[in-house]
Order: structure tokens, then C-alpha cells, then sequence
């Protein structure tokens, strides 16, 4: 295989600085959680705790999907470890449990698809409109220095204005 394919396959491998920040701060959060709300386990609701630990992927999702997902299967792991019974083990003795892991992955997943969904087209609608502007200013400029295109440019200008 070619050196340049090679590096192109690895490229999937390779964790930006920007999504080793939020990993940390997702981290973060999930050791937060666990340290400030393990010594009161049996007082405080699971389905509390599932809500407070969503908060890491909801973070981690700002830098990519694909650490947004491994911070919800890891605060699903942590959460399953930590708060539900029996206590410091991954078994998962109640059907009720299962059911609560299955939805709360999968509501930390759908977050994270839709922040990154979102910031997807935030960066595409950010492009068109730094492409706008420069159409605009080409425009101007082309009208300023073409007496003989002048009018017919302006008009089609204010055209274009008022429809948007």
C-alpha cells in the first residue's frame, strides 16, 4: 500500500488537541460527579444521577461525535459501576437496569449526533456568509469601477437586496 494511503487511514487515529480539551473536561465532569455524589448513592435517586452524568457527553460532544460517544458509553460504564446495584460491579442483575443503560446511552448518543449536527451547519452557514460578503464586495467594487455597468448592476443590486 502506497505511504499516502496509509497516513489516510490513520488520520481517523489521530485525536485533535480541541478534542483532547473537551475529552479532559468531560472527564472532568464524570470524576466530579462520582466523587461529589457516591457518598450519598443510597439517598439520591438513579435517574438523578443518570441526569447529572448526561452532563459529560453534552460537553464532550462540542468537540466531535466520536468523543461525545466515548464519553457516553464511559459515564454509562462509571454510572453502571458506581450507582446502581450491586454496587462496584458492571453485573446488571435487574431488567429495569438494562432498560435504564439502553435509554440513557442512547439519549447521550442523540445529543451528541445533535450537537454535532448543529455545529455542522453553524461552520457551513458561517462559509456562506463570509461568501456572501465577498459576492457583495466584488460587486460594489465591479459597479464603482464600470461607469458603462453601473446602472444596470445597481439595479440588480437592490433587487437582490430586497428579496433577502
Amino acid at each position: 500500500m502506497p505511504r499516502r494511503q496509509q497516513h489516510h487511514h490513520l488520520r481517523h487515529f489521530v485525536v485533535s488537541r480541541h478534542e483532547l480539551r473537551w475529552s479532559a473536561a468531560s472527564l472532568a465532569i464524570i470524576t466530579v460527579a462520582v466523587l461529589a455524589l457516591r457518598p450519598e448513592r443510597d439517598s439520591i435517586d438513579p435517574g438523578t444521577v443518570a441526569l447529572i452524568m448526561l452532563f459529560a457527553p453534552l460537553v464532550a460532544s462540542l468537540a466531535s461525535l466520536r468523543v461525545a460517544i466515548a464519553s457516553a458509553v464511559l459515564s454509562a460504564v462509571v454510572f453502571n459501576y458506581v450507582f446502581t446495584e450491586p454496587y462496584n460491579s458492571l453485573e446488571v442483575r435487574e431488567a429495569t437496569s438494562v432498560v435504564a443503560l439502553v435509554v440513557y446511552l442512547t439519549i447521550a448518543m442523540a445529543v451528541g449526533v445533535v450537537v454535532a449536527r448543529m455545529r455542522r451547519h453553524a461552520a457551513v452557514s458561517d462559509t456562506r456568509a463570509a461568501q456572501a460578503l465577498l459576492l457583495r464586495d466584488l460587486t460594489i467594487d465591479l459597479v464603482r469601477q464600470n461607469v458603462w455597468l453601473q446602472p444596470p448592476l445597481s439595479s440588480a443590486l437592490n433587487d437582490i437586496v430586497e428579496v433577502l
